[in-house]
Parts: structure tokens; C-alpha cells; sequence
């Protein structure tokens, strides 16, 4: 049974949980979420849940037969459907999941330390300071950054469950459940993010700590270890086939020998956002290391001797040697620079876990110092000076969570953070306001580093300042780049735009030729170009061969994910309608705002605006 001082101590940790990331209510959705949720038909339309289920994150961008990405996480499209669900396109309802879970990780966290034995207020000064550290703003103020949280609920869930299991077994039907939920769980983890496929060995650890107590061998430790080793591979051997490769190679990788020197750098970097959080962001100026002492040199001795420190730490006491574990397993695929792009190498949402591993290292070590201290206001330093500790972090993260309240505010954070980043500026481009600013942020990002996306962002503020010339000059730039430097959907942006400032132009022929020569290179959105495609016939009054050319895309309309491909049929509903063809017109519209009904995207707004309207008009004759 719990006791008064337990019950305290969670509700203060619930609390300041929740206080520290409850401004965070009023952000909106942000880079990522925009598209992952908002313009997400996988996660917004029933039908399509176990195609979105089956798939990587990102299979929406494509036609769900080709991976558009590497990150096969079916926990995580769960918890969007299920978001989506409750709350649509409002944002606070997003947001206010992702404090609660993080409050549910913190008291798990808390949990599962007193299970480990560890002293109760030591243990809520591990989660007081892990509920309050700024790194995580990223994994809770940024909607689709709560994949770390979600992959910590299921992880830290499954451990305790191992520990009831191992407590059990002298009572086999129960402890047998214990473990089947407990494997379940850690299955649930490594589908919110890979990180939990290099966890398993964690389980040997609460697994030997149990055999060392009742004086047993360490083989049934191990061998009840590798059950968890097995559902690991299962899953990575489900997720290749899912992929259709073991990894999808970056764009901009980090390469040869750059890469295994970069590490201690990188290192470093997360080190220094542990124990001083000052400079925060989406980008930061870490870029891969070159061979001399301040890139490699330094970074190795240092990061050998901070290793050193944690190892010696750690060996005091099972629970240190457990946060050592979970430090170093959950900070080792992130460690890799060839995974990553030169610019992205590191983020701070990546600590999410690896901090609760250093704080169990370091804090019991703290406690300890302490403890042998003898004067008699020790207690009254030790809580002032945590009490400091607390509140300055909870005042950086509460700061930071207002640059992640909009798209443009986040940007402008980022290139100032790290005015290098050409993804940064990019992102600027597209989230700005200011016209001109937004072709200015486009060059500067082709000046960095000359990407198809950064010219498809030009390619936009041109069309936004009226200059269609030079946009066409910038989208030819991003069709003609290498095919392996541009994916699916900033191409298909890129022949969209060319189109749109040719039309402009007066050049219908010339658009006509860029969509019909899309189509053949983009097959997975033929019905979305057949929509553009047609509007620059009827334009040309080719009216027969516009209805033709609709009327055969009416399945792949159907099935296509993105949502210009549903337009289709509001084109049809406009031609029947202008033909007189009323019955025809009246199914092509409701198919139209059937098939969007769930879609909750402000650029559907006025086109379904404009159905609706229409198919009142037809519906009256």
C-alpha cells in the first residue's frame, strides 16, 4: 500500500510535469505535424488505418507500395489515429496528450526506481529533474515529437512488468502473465521507435539483479533475457520487409571515415545538453568531424574520461549500473553520423530517454557525497540548491516551449541557433509570412547547400511575388536534379509549381507538356496531375478531352493518398454540372465531399466550399 509521503511525491511530480509544458497548450502544429497529421489521409480515414498500420510513417507522401522513409513505427500511427480521433485538427488536444504522457513517464520512471530500491526522495529528485529538463520540450511541445515519451510509457511499463515477473515466480500461472504483458509492452516500445530494439539487454540486467538476490544461477537470467532479444529481432525482421531494405540511405550523409571520427564529437554535444541546456533548437552548428585536435582529438580524451567517471560511478550500486545501461543503449543509435545528414546530425529530443539514464548514474552518486557530509544544514543546502537546480530548468523549458508555437517563430529560432543549416532556412521560407523574406530565406538555403527542396521553395515565393518567370527557371532546376537527390513528393511540388507560373504565363502548351511528362515519372500520383492537367485543358477549351481525361482517372483517384488526387471528382461534378448532367454531376460531388469528410485541411476549405455550394445548385434543378 502506498504510503502519504508516496502519494505526495507523485502528485508533486504529476504537477510540476504538467505546469512546465502547460504552456505549450496554445501552440499550433509545427514542421513535421503539418503533414504527419494534418494532411495524413492514413491516419484521418478508417478505411486506410491498416494500409497506415502495415507501413512506414511517411508511406501517405507516396502510394503506400514504396517506403518513403525509415521509420516502420505502427505504435506511433496508433496513437495519431487515436489522437485524430479525439481531437481532429484541434491542436490543444494533441498537445495536452503529449504533457499527459509525458507526466504518465515520469511517474512510471519514479515507480520503477522505488521498485529498483532506490531511496524515495533520491528517486523523486530523478524524476523531478527529468519532468523539468529543457531537451524535452522538442518531445512534448512538438506534437510528432512525442515518439520518444511513447516508446518511454511502453518501456519503462515493460520493465516494471519484468520486475513483477521475477518477484512471482513462485506462483508460475501469475508470473507467466507478468511476462507476456511485459514482452508485449516491449514490442509496443520498439513500435513507437526503433531506439527500443537495443533495450533488451536491459531485462538481463533486472533479470540478474533478481538471481543474485536468491543466490541462483545467472543462466535462467539470461535465458528469460532472450525472449526479449527474440521479439526484438521478430520485429526488426518485420520491419526490413516493411521497408523493403535495412536502411533507406539520407539525403546528404555523413560518409567514410568523417562519420567514425564525428562520434565523440557528437558525444560531446549531448553530454553538454545534459548538464547545461542553453542553446536549444531544431538545428544546431554540429557538423561532421575533421582529423585535428579540436574535432577529434579533444572530443576523445574528454569523452574517454567522462565514460571513465560514469563506469566507476556506476559500479557503486545495481540501480547506477541499470542507468549506465540505459544511458549508453538508447544514446548508441544516434551515435551513428552515416544514419544522419550532416546538417541534422544531432537533436535534442534524442535525450529523452538517455537522460533518465544519466540522472540515475549521477544523482544516487550526489546523495551518497551527501549523506557522508556531516553538518547540520546538509539537508537544507541539498534541497536549496536542488530547488535552484529545478527551477531554472523549468523556466528555460517553459521559455523554449514558446518557439515551438509556430511554424515561422520556429524557424526564425533555427537560423539563428544555427545560421548554417540550409533545412533550417528552407523551412523559413516556407513558414514566413513575408513575401520577400521567403524568396531570401530560399537563396540562402541554395547558397548553403543547393537542394531540389530549397528550389521548389524558391520556385513558390516567386509565384507569391508574382515573378512566374523565374519560377519556372527555379522549378526546372528541381525536376532537373540527380533522382536520387529528390523524393517523390518535392518533385511532384516541383512540376506543380513549373505548371502553375506557366499558366500564369500564358504558356499552356508548355504546361500541358510539364504535367503529361510528370505523370510518366510520377505514376504514384496520376490522378493528382490528371486534376492540374485537365484545369490547363479547359483552359484551353478542350473540353471532351478534359472530361476523358478525368473520367479515367476515377480509380486511381480513389486510391491515391494525397488529397489533390480527390479533387478529381470535383472537376467531374463541374463539367457534368456545366453538361447538364445532373445525376452525374450529384454523384461526382458527393463522392468528392464523401472521400474529404475527414479531411480537416485548410486548403480543402474553399474547394469544399465551393462543392457543397455547387451541389445545392444541381440538387434544386
Amino acid at each position: 500500500m502506498l504510503s502519504r509521503n508516496d502519494l505526495l511525491i507523485y502528485a508533486v511530480i504529476g504537477i510540476v510535469a504538467f505546469c512546465t509544458f502547460a504552456n505549450s497548450l496554445g501552440n499550433d502544429f509545427v514542421y513535421d505535424d503539418t503533414r504527419q497529421v494534418l494532411r495524413n489521409p492514413m491516419i484521418q480515414r478508417s478505411e486506410l488505418y491498416g494500409t497506415a498500420l502495415t507501413s512506414d510513417v511517411w508511406a501517405f507522401k507516396g502510394g503506400g507500395d514504396v517506403a518513403a522513409s525509415n521509420y516502420f513505427r505502427p505504435t506511433f500511427v496508433a496513437w495519431m489515429i487515436v489522437n485524430w480521433k479525439l481531437f481532429g485538427s484541434a491542436a490543444w488536444g494533441w498537445h495536452l496528450t503529449n504533457i499527459l504522457l509525458h507526466m504518465a513517464v515520469c511517474l512510471l520512471l519514479f515507480v520503477f526506481l522505488r521498485r529498483m530500491r532506490c531511496e524515495r526522495f533520491t528517486a523523486a529528485a530523478i524524476a523531478i529533474s527529468f519532468a523539468v529538463h529543457p531537451v524535452h520540450v522538442e518531445n512534448v511541445a512538438w506534437i510528432s515529437g512525442v515518439t520518444d515519451p511513447l516508446m518511454s510509457l511502453f518501456l519503462f511499463t515493460s520493465l516494471i512488468l519484468a520486475q513483477k515477473y521475477a518477484e512471482a515466480r513462485s506462483s508460475m500461472n501469475r508470473a507467466i502473465v507478468f511476462l507476456i504483458l511485459s514482452v508485449v509492452t516491449y514490442l509496443l516500445a520498439i513500435g513507437a521507435k526503433e531506439v527500443a530494439l537495443f533495450c533488451a539487454p536491459l531485462y538481463w540486467l533486472i533479470f540478474r539483479n533478481t538471481e543474485l538476490e536468491e543466490k541462483r544461477s545467472n543462466a535462467s537470467a539470461v535465458k528469460t533475457a532472450l525472449l526479449y532479444l527474440v521479439a526484438a529481432v521478430a520485429f526488426f525482421i518485420v520491419r526490413i520487409r516493411v521497408l523493403g531494405a535495412l536502411m533507406i540511405p539520407v539525403d546528404d550523409p555523413v560518409l567514410g571515415n568523417h562519420a567514425f571520427l564525428s562520434i565523440p564529437k557528437i558525444f560531446l554535444f549531448y553530454l553538454r545538453q545534459i548538464f547545461f541546456p542553453i542553446s536549444l533548437g531544431p538545428a544546431h552548428p554540429i557538423r561532421a568531424a575533421d582529423v585535428g585536435i579540436i574535432d577529434v582529438v579533444i572530443p576523445v580524451i574528454v569523452s574517454a574520461l567522462v565514460l571513465w567517471i560514469l563506469w566507476i560511478l556506476a559500479r557503486r550500486t545495481e540501480i547506477q549500473t541499470f542507468g549506465l545501461a540505459l544511458f549508453v543503449l538508447t544514446l548508441l543509435p544516434v551515435m551513428n553520423p552515416a544514419t544522419f545528414s550532416n546538417e541534422q546530425l544531432v537533436h535534442d529530443r534524442y535525450l529523452y530517454l538517455p537522460l533518465a539514464g544519466m540522472l540515475i548514474v549521477v544523482v544516487p552518486a550526489i546523495a551518497n557525497w551527501l549523506g557522508k557530509k556531516d553538518f547540520a544544514s546538509r539537508r537544507l543546502v541539498a534541497g536549496t540548491v536542488f530547488g535552484i537546480v529545478v527551477l531554472a530548468l523549468a523556466a528555460k523549458s517553459i521559455a523554449y516551449n514558446g518557439v515551438w508555437s509556430d511554424g515561422e517563430t520556429l524557424w526564425r529560432h533555427a537560423v539563428a541557433i544555427d545560421p548554417g543549416a540550409s533545412h533550417a532556412w528552407q523551412n523559413l521560407a516556407a513558414t514566413t509570412s513575408n513575401k520577400q523574406e521567403s524568396l531570401e530565406a530560399s537563396d540562402r538555403a541554395l547558397q548553403i547547400r543547393p537542394s531540389p527542396g530549397a528550389a521548389v521553395a524558391k520556385a513558390r515565393a516567386l509565384i507569391a511575388l508574382g515573378k512566374f518567370e523565374e519560377a519556372v527557371t527555379a522549378a526546372k532546376d528541381a525536376i532537373a536534379s540527380d533522382p536520387a537527390q529528390i523524393n517523390a513528393f518535392s518533385l511532384f511540388q516541383a512540376y506543380e509549381a513549373q505548371a502553375f507560373a506557366l499558366v500564369r504565363l500564358g504558356r499552356l502548351d508548355e504546361a500541358e507538356t510539364s504535367l503529361r511528362s510528370a505523370r510518366e515519372r510520377l505514376p504514384i500520383y496520376h490522378a493528382a496531375l490528371t486534376e492540374k492537367l485537365a484545369v490547363v485543358l479547359y483552359t484551353q477549351n478542350r473540353k471532351p478531352e478534359t472530361l476523358a481525361e478525368l473520367e479515367a482517372v476515377r480509380d486511381k483517384a480513389r486510391n491515391e493518398y494525397l488529397n489533390d488526387s480527390k479533387t478529381v471528382f470535383l472537376r467531374l461534378g463541374m463539367l457534368y454540372a456545366e453538361q447538364g448532367r445532373k445525376n452525374d454531376a450529384k454523384a461526382a460531388l458527393e463522392e468528392y465531399l464523401s472521400s474529404t469528410a475527414d479531411v480537416q485541411d485548410a486548403a480543402l476549405v474553399g474547394e469544399r466550399r465551393q462543392a457543397t455550394e455547387l451541389l445545392r445548385r444541381v440538387s434544386s434543378k
